[in-house]
């Protein structure tokens, strides 16, 4: 018989898929139906989102005929993820010449105060104003600086935009290969050439080949994470483990400094191993914490002692509420005069005060109803379009004039925008199998894909209460491909065999 524990936590399990399919299912009928915020064809967008699932259909296809190849030897597995990255460095080369952009918006201030401190030693303003209203990307400056400080020492270059697309280029491909091991390692080679080609796919992700700003830098922790997650199942000696758990905490400490955010992948961790193993998540728990201090105070160490002022900072900085109070204006999206009335307070108290009654004012201005009707519709603002707002980053200074590069810039679902609608279809696709997916781990008693659904999740949920943007998307674009391909290996194999049946099915003769 089972355990009292064993049931609750099957029990726990099958209600957060049940929810998870509740709230999804609904978020993707408003996305595709009630979505006011982009201005979306709902027909062509289904027409096209179809069209991608029969494109999936096709690849995953290939790559169960390459399967019998790629089990034949270990040999044949290298020569294609070979070929697989080659084909890669093609695409991204083409993208960095149709679609590369200068730095722009944050980027541009993160990057001029990394140039600045590697030629002259000194950041000034506005840009040392920047990283005092925003210390948050401070360590990322830090990291940037270093890279750029290595290279002007080897080379005497000062091509440090390079230096930053390379970096970038790396992070990504680096998701890449954590996404490849993970799907292998759940459901084969197959799969694993299948996440990689629906990666290859994502244009999102190849049109932010040159913004080498947080989004992109962390890309690969969430990949990297449910690898982890998976090995943890089979490390076997204590040492394995006490090994793994030490790699994933220095790796998600490093990802948390550079980007907050990071830490929904990390509590999804902790809670996933917490139903199967609690002992070993409070482990997991310390080593991510310890993780976090210890880039904590490398990061600090310098900013502290060469860029910011301590004292300074903690007057000038903005308040990681303002963000919250941001999230309840206007559409919930980003706005900065917002930010230009909390800066009119002078302390940091001052700034807090104020916030929060702003918060209590919005609030109570909205009332319960008003507040259910506005998380909503805050919702499809941060799920509505699968562009990541590719725009707002790619398109405003692009490196050349490229028809493409105009198609990018006007990403916004406007004017039946035929690139946007490419990007629109691709995500609602992928939306549905995600959806469709936590039925099947609901049936199946799935404990493993918890983890990716957890933090899908606990992203919707950071997303109604901080600002929102579909750009938070991008960093967990592993975990939607993941669950996509979880659901569809099942789907694809039941029609695979629907479509074989009636094929060999003899035909109806009249007698």
């Amino acid at each position: 018989m089972k355990s009292v524990f064993a049931t609750a936590q099957e029990k726990t399990m099958q209600l957060f898929y049940a929810v998870f399919f509740a709230v999804f299912a609904w978020l993707l009928i408003n996305v595709v139906f009630f979505n006011i915020h982009f201005s979306y064809k709902p027909a062509t967008v289904v027409l096209l989102a179809a069209v991608w699932l029969l494109f999936f259909y096709l690849l995953w296809r290939f790559c169960v005929a390459a399967g019998p190849w790629l089990q034949k030897k270990a040999k044949n597995e290298r020569v294609a993820l070979l070929l697989f990255f080659a084909l890669l460095c093609c695409v991204q080369l083409f993208f960095f010449t149709q679609v590369a952009s200068h730095p722009a918006r944050d980027l541009n201030y993160v990057y001029t105060s990394a140039y600045n401190y590697t030629i002259a030693g000194i950041i000034e303003n506005p840009y040392l104003d920047y990283l005092y209203k925003y210390p948050n990307n401070m360590p990322l400056t830090a990291l940037l600086q270093f890279l750029f400080r290595a290279f002007y020492r080897l080379t005497g270059s000062v091509n440090f935009w390079a230096v930053g697309v390379l970096f970038n280029v790396f992070c990504i491909d680096l998701g890449y290969i954590f996404s490849y091991l993970s799907a292998k390692k759940m459901w084969g080679k197959e799969a694993g050439f299948f996440i990689l080609f629906l990666l290859l796919f994502n244009l999102p992700l190849q049109f932010y080949i040159t913004v080498f700003y947080t989004d992109t830098a962390v890309i690969f922790c969430a990949p990297a994470l449910f690898y982890t997650f998976l090995c943890l199942g089979n490390s076997g000696r204590a040492k394995n483990t006490a090994m793994l758990l030490t790699a994933a905490g220095l790796l998600a400490g490093f990802g948390m400094q550079l980007k907050y955010s990071v830490v929904i992948g990390v509590i999804a961790f902790c809670i996933a191993l917490l139903l199967k193993k609690p002992g070993l998540a409070a482990v997991a728990t310390a080593a991510f914490l310890a993780g976090f201090v210890l880039w904590g105070a490398v990061f600090n160490s310098f900013t502290y002692t060469h860029v910011l002022n301590k004292e300074i900072a903690a007057d000038e900085a903005t308040p990681y509420l303002a963000w919250v109070m941001m999230g309840l204006g206007g559409d919930g999206a980003h706005n900065p005069t917002d930010n230009y009335i909390v800066w009119n307070w002078q302390t940091e108290e001052e700034r807090v005060a104020f916030v929060k009654e702003e918060i209590t004012r919005r609030l109570d201005g909205y009332g319960v109803w008003g507040y259910m009707c506005f998380l909503r519709q805050k919702g499809i603002r941060s799920f509505g379009s699968g562009n990541a707002e590719v725009a707002s980053y790619v398109g405003e200074y692009p490196v050349r004039q490229t028809a493409l590069a105009d198609a990018v810039y006007y990403a916004n679902g406007e004017n039946g925008n035929w690139l946007d609608y490419l990007m629109q279809g691709y995500h609602i696709a992928v939306f549905c199998l995600v959806a469709a997916g936590a039925v099947l781990a609901l049936k199946q008693k799935n404990y493993i894909m918890l983890l990716p659904y957890i933090a899908i999740f606990g992203l919707y949920l950071f997303l109604l209460l901080w600002e929102a943007g579909q750009r938070y998307l991008l960093q967990y674009t592993a975990f939607y491909l993941l669950a996509a391909v979880y659901c569809a290996r099942h789907l694809f194999k039941y029609c695979y065999k629907k479509l074989n049946l009636k094929a060999k099915s003899p035909e109806k003769t009249n007698i």
